[in-house]
């Protein structure tokens, strides 16, 4: 996965104003409840099916704290929508990585790029981009989170 990952965000930086950042974040696999539940705010209690059930379907997110990004276990490297949802992952890595958390607006400002260039992927290998104009303006508002 480390040499996929190289890879990947070489063609990230080519692609874009990002810089290629001095490591490579590190994977790890996870259920679909599991992933609902790492979104669930716990001050409102455990994350059982019926909270996860609640919790919009989630198939990957990075945490720069870790430095690691999480994928669904469904996740297949052969796949080019799949690819480009590392792809998208990586570019927030690559965000945090130069410091451009800590200069967005808010976080959610930090999607835009994320999903234009998994877009330019998945279009680059022949496949319909995953996310219209009008989805990546509303999630990259900044009323997702506080500042």
């Amino acid at each position: 996965m480390t040499a996929l990952a190289w890879v990947l965000m070489w063609w990230i930086a080519w692609s874009s104003s990002l810089p290629l950042p001095s490591e490579v974040p590190r994977v790890a696999f996870m259920g679909e409840w599991t992933m609902r539940c790492s979104g669930w705010d716990r001050a409102r209690g455990e994350c059982g099916p019926e909270a996860a059930a609640a919790v919009p379907e989630i198939v990957a997110f990075y945490e720069p704290r870790e430095k690691m990004i999480y994928l669904r276990w469904e996740w297949k490297p052969w796949s080019v929508v799949d690819l480009g949802t590392l792809v998208h992952e990586l570019v927030h890595h690559m965000q945090f990585s130069a410091g451009l958390d800590k200069t967005a607006e808010c976080k959610s400002a930090l999607e835009t790029d994320a999903y234009r260039l998994q877009n330019q992927w998945t279009v680059l290998w022949g496949q319909r981009a995953e996310s219209d104009a009008l989805f990546m303006a509303f999630v990259s508002m900044c009323h997702w989170d506080a500042r």
